[in-house]
């Protein structure tokens, strides 16, 4: 909701600024002029209610991407925590995609990624997470779980 309150913020600044006197001045001194050409192109768009919804769209789709990105962009243990977040993105992506006809072939692209992406450390630190504690794991996660221990104990001097 904060992303959606910053757009809604940015929309009536930029419309406060585009009816202000000062830029229609400004406007007026520039005449016929490629930047008075701008302007008026800016000014439709930012006028354009459809420019805002597709600008709606594109932050209600991304932002879990975003936030996803920030999470592992720190300094504490998130191994655990991008597993499960980004399981929650791909179905955000599936959702999405039935209500943008773009947001299929993000859903897709993430799908392809993930397999890029994931590793089994991802599975394990979800598994022993315990902010997970109390939720179902999928049968893969555990194996997962149980592969990285078997290969930490192979690897641990006996």
């Amino acid at each position: 909701m904060c992303i959606r309150d910053s757009l809604h913020r940015l929309e009536d600044s930029l419309k406060t600024i585009i009816q202000s006197s000062e830029y229609k001045a400004n406007l007026k001194e520039t005449g016929n002029s490629a930047e008075a050409i701008a302007h008026r192109e800016v000014r439709e768009i930012i006028e354009d209610p459809s420019f805002w919804q597709e600008v709606g769209a594109l932050l209600e789709v991304f932002a879990p991407a975003y936030k996803l990105l920030r999470m592992v962009d720190g300094v504490k243990p998130t191994a655990g925590k991008f597993y499960y977040y980004a399981q929650q993105l791909q179905n955000h992506y599936n959702d999405m995609s039935g209500k943008y006809e773009w947001a299929g072939a993000l859903a897709a692209a993430w799908t392809a990624d993930w397999d890029d992406i994931h590793c089994p450390f991802h599975a394990a630190g979800f598994a022993v997470d315990p902010e997970f504690a109390g939720l179902d794991k999928p049968v893969e996660v555990e194996i997962e779980c149980l592969e990285v221990a078997e290969r930490m104990l192979k690897a641990a001097p006996a």
